[in-house]
């Protein structure tokens, strides 16, 4: 249930750090920053820094439970 918890603070700091990245006009290197189209929204998106952020705040969620 801790990785479910995580999911949120992941996707809102995976956007915050792939908008910032992207307006400074790069993709990001590894990280592999893409536009991604939502309906009639444009945004910015990385699977990478999705799964990392999502892991970092798993393993905190789960140090914090203890």
């Amino acid at each position: 249930m801790t990785i479910v918890r995580a999911l949120l603070p992941a996707f809102i700091l995976t956007y915050v750090v792939a908008a910032i990245v992207a307006a400074t006009g790069t993709r990001g290197g590894v990280f592999a920053i893409e536009q991604a189209p939502f309906v009639d929204w444009h945004f910015y998106w990385s699977w990478p820094l999705f799964l990392l952020f999502t892991g970092i705040g798993w393993g905190l969620l789960t140090l914090m439970r203890t």
